[in-house]
């Protein structure tokens, strides 16, 4: 046996032509293996003797092996699942789908995968780890199941990537959009100024009085910020409800045929019951900032545009105090058009700025909910589509940010006072 290994490891090894292939694993380095079977001037040493019916097999290791034509790493044939076996995972009466697991079980569950995937990508590990202290982390901050249905939604959205695309998403990137999905209005169960798991925010030690108005946080329990009954009902406001001008029966008649059937729901249903503004999490203290000074400048310019906006729907109010037991005020102000002069007014959505507390702005992920205007570049590539003798036209909404209107569960956020009356974002 010695012998023969010595052998193998010379490349030196003969085999007669009509015998089943030979395959030995060499002991040298890739490097030296792929010099070997890539130079063209190397040459093999020739067989020995009188055995003229032998020829010579060079070395070779998995690290110089790639699958025929597509140079994508090796994944043996055993590892796949048969159809039938596939069936009855998928199969609607599986309880194993409709069971959901705690955090202990997906943990014990999610190391099994994880391991049975390393076996043969043993390169994974890092983005697996990397997953499933994404995982941890979702479920220390806002405790219940809701890190469970992140995951089987980002899993879903990876199988559909290599089912369509044929494309691996990295496990080891957290996915914007659906953590604003299934954590927008919920509370997180850890401090955040320490990190601290035993306290709460308000409660901290570590955190400054931001306040005079400041009141206490909400119980810290899983679940979306939406008081058990309405404050504006004990306000005597029963019927205010999220309001938009656009017609929406007539809107869903016009998409009826529109190819993207998710957005017509998601559009339809978010003007009549209002959009989630995508915050990580509600703050759980109330935050009064100062107004801007244009507001002190003009006043008689705010008290005619904040009349306007709640004529309109945007906005509901005014209230003597405020109907929400957790509110957050953000600065006001007034703006000038440059060339029509046109006042309008401002809610600074970004203030405080000094870091006392977090602002409305910074709690909203800025990659799924950013807004790119159309260019001129694109009017060109629209003109050169339609070719000459195209009819060219620009569309002009008014309000076409307030016609979207806000879920109820997000109004106490969006706030602002003026001569000591609440008004908020409708």
């Amino acid at each position: 046996m010695s012998a023969r290994i010595s052998t193998l490891e010379d490349g030196s090894i003969s085999r007669p032509t009509s015998s089943t292939p030979v395959s030995a694993q060499s002991t040298s380095t890739p490097a030296s293996t792929a010099a070997a079977v890539s130079d063209p001037h190397h040459h093999p040493r020739q067989p020995q003797g009188d055995d003229v019916t032998t020829e010579f097999i060079p070395k070779r290791t998995l690290a110089t092996a790639v699958p025929l034509s597509t140079g994508s790493p090796f994944f043996p044939p055993a590892a796949a699942i048969s159809h039938q076996l596939r069936g009855q995972i998928l199969a609607d009466g599986d309880p194993r789908l409709s069971k959901i697991l705690t955090f202990p079980e997906f943990c014990t569950a999610f190391g099994v995968y994880r391991d049975v995937i390393c076996e043969v990508q043993p390169v994974r590990r890092a983005e697996l780890d990397t997953y499933l202290a994404i995982i941890s982390d979702l479920a220390l901050s806002y405790g219940g199941i809701l890190f469970y249905e992140y995951h089987k939604s980002f899993s879903a959205k990876a199988a559909m990537f290599i089912q369509r695309f044929n494309q691996r998403l990295d496990w080891s990137v957290v996915d914007l959009a659906l953590i604003s999905r299934h954590f927008t209005g919920h509370q997180l169960l850890s401090c955040s100024v320490c990190g601290s798991l035993s306290h709460s925010t308000n409660l901290c030690s570590k955190s400054k009085p931001i306040s005079s108005t400041s009141h206490p946080g909400p119980s810290h329990k899983s679940g979306p910020q939406v008081p058990e009954e309405n404050p504006l009902h004990k306000n005597g406001a029963k019927e205010i409800k999220p309001s938009t001008p656009i017609n929406v029966p007539k809107l869903g008649q016009a998409l009826r045929k529109h190819p993207d059937r998710c957005f017509v729901d998601y559009l339809l249903t978010g003007l009549v019951q209002g959009f989630f503004a995508g915050l990580l999490h509600f703050p759980a203290v109330s935050f009064h900032c100062h107004n801007l000074l244009s507001a002190s400048q003009e006043p008689e310019t705010v008290d005619t545009l904040l009349e306007k906006e709640v004529k309109k729907g945007f906005m509901i109010g005014p209230f003597d105090n405020s109907p929400f037991p957790i509110f957050r005020i953000s600065p006001i102000g007034v703006a000038t058009r440059k060339y029509s002069g046109k006042k309008r007014l401002i809610i600074d959505f970004s203030a405080p700025h000094n870091g006392l507390a977090d602002s409305i702005n910074s709690l909203i992920p800025l990659a799924p909910f950013s807004l790119f205007y159309n260019t001129v570049d694109d009017a060109i590539n629209f003109i050169k589509k339609a070719g000459r003798g195209a009819w060219l036209a620009k569309a002009d909404i008014s309000d076409a940010f307030k016609v979207m209107p806000l879920h109820p569960s997000q109004w106490h956020l969006f706030g602002v006072q003026w001569r000591k009356k609440f008004v908020f974002c409708g």
